[in-house]
């Protein structure tokens, strides 16, 4: 079967498990508002009152707030937010694409791997000697624009760039939250381009003479600071808004999106045909958040080159990068967002290149295969800088390999650890190896042999994945649902037995109303102590009141 058929196979078996998560998500909120109506009653006054005169009340009513603080333990874990294996499983089956990400450490490569694959420019897919180039995170799509329209998928076209912004709230909170980091004030959050280019400046002149928490952070902090009035002009009104640059395919298409993507507006070879030796930075693409390509390119099969569909590359942050939250946007990639993960490790001749500089990201790695077995999503490139002598090879490689093994790391839930990874490697039988050592820039021809091994081997794997995904979710709900039917059946049930009748609440009621008005028409006293008699009967109301109202909402799924 053709590689892109069986991706579309992966895609429509996702489509077919949208409908069993979709209603656990919907069954889980209307938990979470049972768990939330059961809390608003913990420092209701009159309910509070009530149990507190009332022994056996007041026992049920302790083993309902216990069940109900560990049910939403449960829910937390299950759906919170925007995480939660629940919410992770959703992005799953609803993704059009297969994600394959580049990951790895700061400047081993990916985008090299990503621009020799897809055949995306410099332009593109920006690459320099020079310094840092990349500026943002860059996601390439093959194949067409795949949007939320109407309650249904919709194709756009294709063969264009999709450039989401910074608005003047998003980027004011980034910086907050690398003064924060720092140790630094908080700066004002403006609207405008003036007010923002002024708070920036005022900012830069009150911290340049403090060192900070982080030298790095402190670098990357500077470069939003000083060159405020270079990028203020993209930033928008409001969050999530985007530009598009169409018909891709040209050159003067390609070097619109260069300063959208990258710090050097040309790129290395422009710059040599023009003799400058030590380009200058431009900071455009400080009010970027992210860039979607969407392309279309083939590879190089057994039978000449071929289409493969739906897939995603994802240039993931790398680790050792100066910017905030590397480590956790990492995590969440490898936790839901990827397929596929293509490890990346520089690997020359130069001397004082270690190994170690890998570990801190697998570290990151293990926390978060979640239980899936690395040996289907998890593949290791060794870049290597032209014709690397072996034994620098074979050294780098064994202690790699050798930390990716070790102990067990600390996990992510408590007491949980996770295990080394064991990539899969036989040098006599290289086809179907988890790691492979390969010249990036130079061996095209064996790059695109690996990644076509990555392609077929994916599409028999990536079920076992999903599969991971699907029972985890399935297991944590059963748990939920379980709880929540023991607490409506147990201590909700008999909190209800101990509450006064109809009838009784309704003489209760009459009661006090003919109290009230008997005090309002025949006792004349102070206003202050008419205030609190009133406050007094507003009690004995709840006392009648408030559980009645609480019991009769309650959702029962």
């Amino acid at each position: 079967m053709p590689i892109q058929q069986q991706i579309e196979t992966i895609i429509t078996n996702r489509r077919m498990n949208q409908g069993e998560f979709v209603n656990y998500y919907e069954k889980a909120q209307a938990i979470h508002d049972f768990v939330n109506g059961v809390k608003s009653f913990k420092s209701n006054i009159g309910w509070l009152t009530m149990i507190n005169e009332n022994e056996k009340l007041k026992l049920e009513w302790d083993t309902l707030v216990a069940d109900v603080d560990e049910l939403e333990l449960l829910l937390k874990n299950l759906c919170s937010g925007d995480s939660g294996c629940l919410i992770e499983c959703l992005k799953r089956v609803k993704r059009e694409y297969l994600n394959i990400g580049c990951i790895g450490p700061w400047r081993q490569g990916k985008s090299t791997v990503i621009s020799k694959l897809t055949n995306l420019s410099d332009y593109v897919i920006p690459r320099s000697k020079f310094l840092t180039c990349t500026g943002t995170t860059i996601n390439v799509f093959n194949g067409n624009q795949v949007v939320w329209e109407d309650n249904q998928y919709v194709e756009k076209d294709g063969n264009k760039a999709v450039i989401y912004f910074h608005s003047f709230n998003s980027i004011c909170k980034t910086i907050n939250d690398y003064l924060t980091q720092l140790g630094f004030a908080p700066m004002p959050y403006a609207a405008t381009i003036e007010n923002f280019v002024h708070n920036c400046t005022r900012c830069y002149q009150e911290n340049s003479h403090k060192p900070g928490n982080d030298p790095e952070l402190k670098k990357m902090l500077d470069k939003y600071l000083i060159h405020a009035s270079e990028y203020a002009a993209s930033l928008k009104q409001k969050d999530g808004l985007s530009e598009e640059i169409l018909n891709l395919s040209s050159i003067e298409s390609q070097k619109r999106l260069r300063p959208y993507v990258s710090y050097y507006e040309k790129t290395d070879a422009e710059y040599e045909a023009e003799g400058i030796t030590t380009p200058a930075q431009t900071f455009t693409v400080l009010a970027v958040t992210k860039v979607d390509v969407f392309t279309h390119f083939l590879v190089n099969g057994e039978n000449g080159p071929e289409e493969v569909g739906k897939i995603q590359f994802v240039d993931t942050p790398g680790i050792g990068e100066s910017k905030l939250e590397v480590a956790e946007t990492l995590a969440n990639a490898l936790r839901s967002d990827l397929d596929i993960a293509i490890c990346l490790r520089k690997v020359s001749n130069q001397s004082g290149i270690i190994p170690t500089d890998s570990f801190d990201f697998h570290k990151v790695l293990k926390q978060n295969t979640f239980g899936r077995k690395p040996e289907n999503w998890v593949f290791y490139l060794y870049n290597k800088e032209g014709n690397v002598a072996q034994n620098i090879l074979m050294t780098t490689f064994t202690e790699v390999n050798g930390d990716l093994m070790n102990t067990p790391v600390q996990g992510r839930n408590a007491n949980q650890t996770i295990p080394g990874i064991k990539l899969k490697y036989t040098p006599q039988a290289p086809m179907g190896n988890h790691i492979d050592f390969i010249d990036a820039q130079g061996e095209d021809e064996k790059l695109q042999k690996f990644f076509l091994s990555i392609l077929t081997e994916m599409a028999t794997t990536i079920s076992v994945s999903d599969n991971a995904f699907y029972n985890e979710t399935r297991e944590l709900y059963n748990t939920v649902s379980k709880l929540y039917q023991k607490i409506i059946g147990g201590s909700m049930k008999t909190i209800s037995q101990c509450l006064p009748t109809f009838d009784d609440r309704e003489r209760i009621l009459k009661t006090i109303k003919a109290v009230n008005e008997m005090w309002m028409v025949n006792v004349k006293c102070p206003e202050t102590l008419n205030e609190n008699i009133n406050r007094v009967e507003k009690i004995k109301q709840s006392r009648a009141l408030y559980f009645f109202i609480f019991y009769s909402c309650i959702p029962f799924i």
